[in-house]
């Protein structure tokens, strides 16, 4: 094909997508952002998903084997069954037809490979459209669409805490970091989200601090007033109107208390039923501050010392001890969910 004879956009076009983009442009600019978000969306929400996916994803090397054999044996057993009927058929002269070729064989197993795709994916499709029309909250609603994305934001913030939580513990003996740790007369040293710094992308921050003095001392007091996007929703309430190095995440207490250092072998409960991280609203602390932890049996949203989500949806989210990230309703019944916050009282948690 030559150059002239290639597709190529009219000036019309080019007037008309240029015209969109100017238009898309003036609306993010003028606080409209929705159209701009949708359209990104679309075109780049596949790259997004797998990048949040795939790295929990857990590939089985023997069951891939597997799979590639069996495939195997069946585009080999269609290509032999294909080859036998078409020898054993005469053409419209009576002689015996050629061989099967091997490229139509991989065309057939593709085939229906591609509709149980397709026939496992409609079916998602229709699931989920059902669920959709059958949810209580708002289908189109923006208010709505923005904070399901903030609270997936906010849930991959816990899950990177954690993770972090995690490495520390890796590399100190299997001890998960103190809630804060505390002179002998009670002045407060450092908080957990200090000592986590290396591990959650932060570790020039880290390097420049001097643990071997007070956390609001000295240079330490400018250090810590950097603001980390990990410790903080996507939302912006209370003292985080003035000062955005305060967290929106703190520790439970019965696990990550003062002074308190517990190994993962000691959460005998399951770390899948254990909180560790959780989303908070009130009496805000510095993300360094050795003071922030609290205790989930004083209610969701109920205390001003408690746990408690910020969005129009009445949950909280936390981070278990196991990596998991999730939601709870904050009408959660108190004995499960005083079950939920000890680490090894020896009780089954329940449905919640």
């Amino acid at each position: 094909m030559t150059d002239a004879e290639a597709p190529q956009i009219r000036p019309r076009h080019r007037w008309w997508i240029a015209v969109g983009l100017i238009v898309l442009g003036l609306l993010a600019c003028a606080g409209f952002a929705f159209p701009l978000q949708m359209a990104l969306i679309l075109s780049f929400g596949w790259i997004l998903f797998l990048r949040r996916t795939l790295p929990e994803v857990d590939f089985d090397l023997v069951g891939g084997i597997i799979a590639v054999i069996a495939l195997a044996g069946i585009v080999v057993g269609v290509h032999l069954t294909a080859r036998w009927l078409s020898k054993a058929t005469p053409d419209q002269n009576g002689r015996r037809r050629t061989a099967w070729p091997l490229g139509r064989s991989l065309a057939v197993v593709g085939l229906v490979v591609i509709m149980f795709a397709s026939g496992t994916a409609a079916t998602g499709v229709v699931h989920q459209t059902g669920w959709l029309i059958s949810a209580p909250e708002p289908l189109l609603g923006y208010n709505s669409i923005r904070e399901s994305s903030y609270i997936s934001q906010s849930k991959n913030n816990l899950k990177n805490i954690v993770l972090g939580i995690y490495n520390y513990a890796d590399t100190h003996d299997q001890q998960l970091p103190p809630g804060g740790l505390y002179h002998s007369d009670g002045r407060g040293r450092h908080g957990w989200a200090t000592l986590i710094l290396p591990y959650i992308d932060e570790p020039i921050l880290y390097d420049q601090l001097d643990l071997s003095k007070d956390w609001d001392s000295g240079e330490n007091r400018r250090l810590l007033q950097e603001s980390i996007g990990t410790y903080r929703t996507p939302l912006t309430f209370g003292p985080a109107d003035v000062a955005d190095y305060f967290s929106h995440y703190a520790a439970n207490a019965r696990v990550m208390g003062a002074d308190r250092q517990l190994r993962l072998q000691e959460i005998t409960d399951g770390t899948s039923n254990t909180l560790l991280i959780g989303e908070v609203t009130q009496n805000l602390q510095p993300w360094a501050s050795p003071h922030n932890f609290r205790d989930p049996t004083l209610g969701l949203g109920t205390h001003p010392w408690g746990f408690d989500g910020p969005w129009e949806r009445d949950i909280c989210q936390f981070a278990m001890a196991d990596g998991s990230a999730r939601e709870i309703n904050e009408d959660i019944d108190p004995e499960v969910l005083r079950r939920l916050a000890l680490p090894n009282d020896g009780e089954e948690v329940g449905d919640y």
